[in-house]
């Protein structure tokens, strides 16, 4: 990467666990967060915040240029589903896909509330549709298909 690239790319992802099972636990989640949190900052990338409810997460980070955001992804997801299985559930995995959003830097403060807020969220708000309403505000397609596998 040159020393004359700048950037300023900021993502929301989010991903749950597979078949929606609630496998994140109250008693390790921190565990789990902090993980992750270690993953992002050992590759050199910048976590902004991570949170979630049993069945989902939510990860907020910078990155650079020189990745791409299907491989951190790929990253994040296998260390921890091997942390969480090693540790916790033997039989724990993450979902195959993963929804990502782009961030303006002048709305982290307002993303990062939203991810820190899940619980308070999903009190009233389905992961579902949290998801459909997050795509449909970033207009993005979702498909028949789709609403059929989330429904």
């Amino acid at each position: 990467m040159s020393n004359h690239t700048y950037s300023s790319m900021f993502y929301h992802i989010i991903w749950s666990t597979k078949n929606r099972k609630p496998y994140i636990k109250c008693e390790f989640k921190s565990k789990l967060y902090d993980f992750i949190g270690k993953i992002i900052v050992t590759k050199e990338w910048i976590p902004l915040a991570i949170n979630g409810t049993s069945d989902h997460i939510h990860v907020l980070f910078q990155l650079f240029p020189n990745y791409k955001v299907s491989d951190v992804v790929c990253c994040i997801k296998a260390n921890s589903s091997r942390f969480m299985r090693d540790n916790f559930i033997s039989e724990f995995l993450w979902q195959g896909g993963y929804s990502v959003f782009t961030v303006d830097k002048k709305l982290l403060p307002k993303i990062k509330n939203y991810i820190a807020k899940q619980e308070q969220h999903h009190a009233v708000l389905t992961f579902e549709d949290e998801l459909m309403l997050l795509l449909k505000r970033n207009r993005i397609s979702y498909g028949d298909y789709f609403k059929r596998k989330l429904l």
